[in-house]
């Protein structure tokens, strides 16, 4: 048999993280605590244990109705029973008892009276399995009951279709509960999971093979794999249980968790950046992310570890199984500490001492790159206690940043968010004002409060209790201190402070500093991918895994020859690129992401500005001027334009089909129509000016065009009138006509007694020009 390091090694464990390294060719775990082995002398044995055997206890803690089965040597009078959610049953053990208890799932009775159920069914047709054991994959419970001793265990080795928990009880004082507290279904690999039911099967029943198959024989043959007990008392096991606390003497090691007794946080081990090394964290639950709110040991990362209590102080620390590498906490509980460290359903994780049930440390006072509800930002003015944020480095390294955000004094009597740039002023909110911030929108969801007393000054925000989900609230509320310096709402969509804060940018928040000389009021970095053209730009590393992101763009922003940068591996290192900005977009997947200077996206306000500038210039022109005579004089003019037809045949490549109106250089009429026509006007839009196009000016835009080229010229506007159909969007415009030039006779609703005498008109790709005497 392999040590259950081996084992882990191989096959995986019960830990939701386990998957971060793609470790999952191989579905097996075999979950255990290992126990120093307590000996006492046989007459107290046989004093305890007693010949009338023991109870054990089965608890339904899932959201759904569990049928155990128990199959055992002696066979019991009880083999099988339905328990409903919360619900709980009790069956009489004798010693000299061996069994395996588990859990069946999605049970029924057919038409003809046979039972079955989607997983763990014993295939006796009822609901009891008389002795019969399980089908695979299911998670299993083993007791092993004897006169001097017992052992208990839960396996995963073939398979898994429940969380499940065993743990002694009634005499069994200091013994651990084990168990695989994790649903594993939801991260089953595909070609281990159940086709219907909700399992997850062992790699051996998929891959029968030595590669995927242990010898496994019997729970002793590795001693590490179960807990031997010693001396009387009673068995519980649980469906879907979840472990809370540490008490003095037990220990969390990597796969283990904490779950809050609500479910909402778990605390346990991670690997940040698919390492060997790992933290210490909390996180959601149920966030798919795994965000983490709170990391203990952020700057030190240690790979074979485990969290404990100090059974000498009361502290927490990690250990490496032989020494303390950090002390989580400094606190002093006096001789024989009795403490607990509990994580409790609001994300705090607080370490209690039971004698007289005071907090002695709770992590709410340590926060580290985010604020949840109920945390202090502030400071404490009689301890000296500072309640910040610390950014982490990167998105996957937990190290300290760049970026710390704080609440801090304006006056006497108001304060202010400010974000700190290596600890110089970067970014402030302004005073809070009605639940408002000056450079912050309107925080829906939230309650915020702003305590100032003579102890301590600091804001928090709860939940509204009438917000139902909260609108623009997220569905893990935090506010997040992100790696670039932006406060991020918790939704991945509410960033409250600008990318990238600049001298031009004051308006948002953003604190004024000197400015380089060759920076200009409208550049800015956009994140794009493609490339610079090589013999025009080249670029460089910094490799410093000191430097996070926003010590690219600081490098970068003052640096005038420098118009590109990244991070390098995981977030930290900078690259860039120097020279012209010959930058290039590239869609494809294989081309590269960097943040390029260049202009700034002007607002809709500023695009109205601009094209009021436009046609103030356009009709102060001389050319302009020509139009308007040219309407007052009928159609007239002595001022207009000659070419020559030298010119037009070059113009036109000697009047050559690809160019003819309707096709080619000189033909976005037709196509402009049949989109029109179809709703798709949107489809002109060059693919350049996608992502800065505002969709709703672009369709007027198309819309008075067509309207200058319909036909007939009583259809189309004046130039006055186009003027005010582009500048004011409130005027309705009419449906346009098909343009001239169109292959079909116009459809003018528009004529004159005059017009329909006249035969001169335009249809089938002909045209005619009428010569008339002055």
């Amino acid at each position: 048999m392999y040590t259950y390091y081996e084992q882990e090694k191989l096959y995986g464990s019960c830990s939701e993280d386990d998957d971060q390294n793609g470790d999952w060719d191989v579905y097996y775990s075999y979950y255990h605590f290992t126990l120093s082995q307590l000996f006492v002398s046989f007459a107290v044995c046989l004093l305890l244990l007693g010949t009338s055997g023991r109870r054990i206890t089965v608890v339904n803690n899932c959201g759904f109705t569990v049928w155990p089965g128990i199959s055992s040597s002696p066979v019991l009078n009880i083999t099988g029973f339905e328990l409903t959610e919360g619900e709980s049953r009790s069956f009489q053990a004798p010693t000299n008892w061996t069994g395996h208890i588990w859990g069946r799932t999605s049970c029924r009775l057919n038409g003809s009276g046979h039972w079955s159920c989607a997983t763990g069914d014993c295939g006796t047709g009822e609901m009891e399995c008389y002795g019969k054991t399980y089908t695979p994959p299911v998670t299993i419970t083993e007791i092993d009951i004897r006169i001097y001793e017992a052992s208990y265990d839960v396996s995963i080795m073939n398979g898994f279709n429940l969380p499940m928990t065993v743990e002694p009880t009634d005499g069994h004082l200091g013994y651990p509960k084990v168990g695989c507290v994790n649903d594993l279904n939801l991260k089953c690999p595909r070609d281990l999971q159940l086709e219907v039911g909700g399992g997850c099967k062992s790699a051996c029943q998929v891959f029968p093979s030595q590669d995927y198959c242990c010898n496994y024989t019997d729970e002793y043959d590795e001693s590490d794999s179960t807990v031997a007990s010693y001396g009387g008392g009673d068995y519980t096991v649980r469906f879907c249980d979840t472990f809370s606390s540490i008490k003095l003497g037990g220990q969390l090691t990597y796969g283990d968790q904490l779950v809050s007794l609500g479910g909402n946080f778990t605390l346990g081990f991670f690997s940040a950046d698919s390492s060997y090394f790992t933290y210490l964290g909390i996180w959601y639950t149920n966030d798919n992310e795994s965000r983490k709110v709170w990391v203990a040991n952020a700057e030190y990362a240690y790979g074979d570890h485990a969290l404990s209590i100090d059974p000498n102080t009361g502290n927490l620390i990690i250990t490496d199984r032989s020494r303390t590498l950090i002390t989580i906490t400094n606190i002093d509980a006096g001789p024989n500490p009795n403490v607990t460290a509990t994580l409790e359903d609001n994300g705090n994780f607080r370490l209690i001492n039971e004698n007289d049930k005071r907090v002695l440390w709770q992590n709410f006072d340590h926060p580290t790159n985010v604020l949840l509800p109920g945390m202090k930002l502030g400071y404490d003015i009689t301890t000296g206690q500072n309640w910040t944020l610390t950014s982490w480095l990167s998105n996957e390294i937990p190290d300290a940043g760049a970026f710390t955000l704080s609440w801090e004094p304006v006056n006497e009597t108001s304060h202010k968010i400010l974000i700190r740039r290596r600890g110089q002023p970067y970014w402030t909110s302004e005073n809070l004002d009605n639940q408002t911030f000056h450079n912050i929108f309107t925080i829906y969801g939230y309650t915020l409060t702003s305590v100032y007393n003579n102890k301590e000054r600091y804001i928090s925000y709860d939940i509204s209790q009438d917000s139902g989900n909260g609108i623009g609230r997220s569905s893990f509320p935090m506010w997040i201190l992100t790696p670039d310096g932006q406060i991020d709402g918790g939704d991945n969509d509410s960033q409250w402070v600008p990318k990238f804060c600049n001298e031009f940018q004051s308006h948002m928040g953003c604190v004024e500093s000197s400015l380089p000389l060759c920076r200009r009021e409208n550049e800015e970095f956009s994140y794009r991918n493609g490339d610079f053209a090589p013999h025009k730009t080249s670029n460089a590393d910094d490799s410093n895994s000191s430097l996070s992101i926003s010590d690219c763009f600081v490098k970068c922003w003052n640096d005038c020859s420098c118009v590109g940068f990244n991070s390098r591996t995981n977030g930290i290192g900078c690259i860039f690129w120097r020279g012209r900005n010959s930058f290039s977009d590239d869609p494809r997947e294989s081309s590269l992401w960097m943040y390029v200077i260049g202009p700034q996206n002007p607002t809709a306000e500023e695009e109205k500005q601009k094209r009021e500038e436009y046609f103030l210039e356009l009709t102060a022109s001389d050319s302009f001027k020509d139009v308007h005579h040219l309407e007052s004089n009928g159609g007239k003019g002595t001022d207009l334009l000659l070419f020559s037809f030298a010119s037009i045949v070059a113009a036109t490549n000697d009047f050559s089909v690809e160019n003819k109106l309707g096709q080619g250089g000189f033909g976005p009429v037709f196509k402009a129509w049949e989109l029109w026509q179809q709703g798709n006007a949107t489809e002109l839009v060059d693919m350049t000016l996608r992502n800065t196009c505002v969709v709703q000016q672009f369709v007027r835009t198309v819309h008075v065009a067509l309207l200058c080229v319909q036909e007939k010229a009583a259809d189309r506007p004046t130039t006055s009138d186009m003027i005010t159909m582009l500048l004011n969007d409130t005027i309705p415009l009419p449906a346009p006509n098909k343009p001239a030039f169109f292959i079909n006779r116009f459809e003018s609703t528009s004529t004159t007694p005059e017009e329909r005498n006249r035969n001169h008109y335009t249809a089938n790709n002909l045209t005619i020009t009428a010569m008339e005497g002055r």
